[in-house]
């Protein structure tokens, strides 16, 4: 079960999804386009050990709002899949609830569900999540006893 701190970082993640996402391209963009002078004196000498490319990757790799971009896009599309296995509509809560930041008796009764269900899926959404952004060293998995 998620502490309270960790749900409200989770859930700031998937209702500033569309900020981050913002800030996470202007991120690359800076990446991409820096260091892109040619510099022909230094032709066959580098101070930088390994690829110039895989140092810019590594950099934005190691930015915060591209993993958290990550983190809902993939949760996202982990419950878009669930939908053909299962035709369960539980993506359609992140879209509902964080993108266009409905209500909770609006969510469900655009899905048809009971709160009770909503309440559920959204658990596991967040649980899912969790799992990934651990994954990404976003968050640290506590396992005291």
């Amino acid at each position: 079960m998620l502490d309270r701190k960790t749900r409200k970082k989770i859930e700031w993640a998937f209702r500033s999804y569309a900020t981050l996402r913002t800030q996470a391209a202007e991120y690359l963009v800076d990446i991409a386009e820096s260091g892109l002078t040619p510099s022909y004196g230094a032709v066959g000498g580098s101070s930088c050990a390994g690829n110039p490319t895989e140092v810019k990757g590594i950099r934005a790799a190691e930015h915060t709002a591209v993993l958290w971009c990550k983190v809902v896009e993939n949760t996202k599309k982990h419950f878009e899949e669930e939908y053909f296995r299962m035709h369960v509509k539980k993506y359609e809560i992140i879209e509902l609830r964080y993108f266009r930041n409905k209500k909770e008796i609006d969510v469900c009764y655009e899905l048809n569900i009971e709160r009770e269900t909503m309440y559920r899926w959204v658990k596991e959404i967040l649980n899912y999540a969790f799992v990934v952004a651990v994954q990404l060293g976003l968050l640290q998995l506590n396992l005291e006893v």
